[in-house]
C-alpha cells in the first residue's frame, strides 16, 4: 500500500478584476481619465488579499508586502494609430503613463487598420505602506476607439 499524501493546490491570496465587462462605466471601458481609460477596481472584484480595501474611487489597497501584478488581455482596433500603452498605476498624482508607474508596456505601433492583438503583462510591486494604491489604466487609442478585454490581478507572494 503507498501511503502518499493527497496533493493539496497551494493558493495565494489574489483579487482579480475583468477589463472589459459592460459592468465597468464607459461601456465596460472603464473609468475616463481624459487620455487614458482606467479600470475601476469597485466592480466585480474577485478573490481577497487579507487587509486589503478598495477605496471609492476605485483604487484598491494593499497592506504592505510583495505582490505580482499581471495583465492578459485583448485589444481590439479600428482606426487607432500610434503606440498602444498599459500601466499598473501606483497613484494618480503621476499620471498616465508615468515616470512612476509599475508595468508600463509599450505594445505595438497601431497603424489605423482593423487588428487585434493578444497582450500581456506582469511585474512585481513593492508595497511599502498601506499609503500605496493600486489601479490599472490602458490607451483609448488616438480616436476613442480601442478596445480591451481580459483580467487584471494582484497577487499576495508575501506580508
Amino acid at each position: 500500500m503507498n501511503n502518499h499524501a493527497s496533493p493539496v493546490a497551494a493558493v495565494a491570496p489574489f483579487i482579480s478584476w475583468e477589463i472589459g465587462t459592460s459592468l465597468q462605466p464607459n461601456g465596460g471601458k472603464g473609468i475616463d481619465e481624459g487620455t487614458y481609460w482606467r479600470l475601476d477596481l469597485t466592480v466585480q472584484p474577485d478573490g481577497s488579499i487579507p487587509g486589503a480595501s478598495i477605496t471609492s474611487d476605485g483604487f484598491v489597497q494593499v497592506p504592505p508586502g510583495f505582490y505580482l501584478v499581471s495583465f492578459d488581455g485583448h485589444l481590439i482596433t479600428t482606426a487607432a494609430t500610434g503606440q498602444y500603452q498599459t500601466a499598473a498605476l501606483s497613484t494618480m498624482a503621476y499620471g498616465f503613463p508615468g515616470v512612476y508607474q509599475l508595468s508600463l508596456i509599450n505594445y505595438q505601433q497601431l497603424t489605423g487598420d482593423p487588428s487585434s492583438l493578444t497582450l500581456s503583462a506582469s511585474r512585481l510591486f513593492n508595497c511599502h505602506s498601506y499609503d500605496d494604491t493600486l489601479s490599472f489604466g490602458y490607451d483609448k487609442g488616438s480616436d476613442g476607439s480601442a478596445v480591451l478585454q481580459g483580467f487584471f490581478s494582484v497577487i499576495q507572494l508575501s506580508a
